[in-house]
């Protein structure tokens, strides 16, 4: 893959999510100011992981990182009792799947082999 098409391809990635991510946060009717407050800055937070894996130096970092509070998450809303006053079907059908998608296709872009940025088959 070139550097433009990889370009291309976390731009498109980026602003196709984003506007999903919109969508299921639309879902979220029953959680109070506070709740909704904290869901907001957890999935911001973890968004800025997501575009981290493919701005810092340290990719591998925050593909390992972003994958750990994945992993956590799911299990955490199959399993654990922490969220037992928040209704998460919203959160089981559609956001973590959402974020799980973006991530491995972030993955799957990021670390496939592509030309350097200044290669002349860049045009």
């Amino acid at each position: 893959m070139t550097h433009e098409e990889y370009k291309a391809n976390i731009s498109g990635l980026n602003i196709f999510f984003g506007a999903i991510i919109g969508v299921v946060m639309a879902d979220i009717e029953t959680s109070s100011t506070l709740e909704y407050s904290l869901i907001l800055v957890m999935l911001a937070s973890f968004i800025v992981m997501l575009l981290y894996i493919s701005a810092s130096k340290h990719r591998l970092f925050y593909a390992a990182f972003s994958a750990g509070v994945l992993l956590f998450a799911w299990f955490e809303v199959y399993l654990g009792n922490g969220f037992q006053n928040i209704d998460l079907t919203w959160l089981q059908h559609k956001l973590l799947p959402t974020l799980s998608v973006w991530f491995a296709m972030i993955i799957s872009i990021e670390f496939v082999p592509r030309s350097a940025p200044n290669d002349s088959n860049d045009r």
